[in-house]
C-alpha cells in the first residue's frame, strides 16, 4: 500500500488524483470513514490557496488578531 501514490497514473492536467489512489486502496484493502463538516477549498488556484491558508490561520487566536490588525491597518 505504501507505493500506491507512486503507481497511480496521472489524470487530467497531469496531476495525480488522491481520489484515484483511494479508489485503488478500496479495491485492495478497504477503507474506513467518518462524517465531518469541514471547509473545502480548491487549492489549484490563487483564491482557493489563499482562502485555505486564511481559514487555517484564523483558527489560531494570535494569528487571527494579527490578521484583523493587518486588514484594519491596510484599509482592505
Amino acid at each position: 500500500m505504501a507505493g500506491l501514490l507512486e503507481t497511480t497514473v496521472a489524470g487530467v492536467g497531469g496531476e495525480i488524483q488522491l481520489t484515484d489512489a483511494l479508489d485503488e486502496l478500496l479495491k485492495l484493502d478497504g477503507l474506513n470513514a467518518f462524517e465531518t463538516d469541514p471547509g473545502v477549498f480548491g487549492c489549484g488556484n490563487k483564491k482557493g490557496f489563499l482562502s485555505a491558508n486564511l481559514a487555517v490561520g484564523m483558527r489560531d487566536p494570535e494569528t487571527k488578531q494579527y490578521m484583523k490588525a493587518l486588514i484594519k491597518k491596510s484599509g482592505w
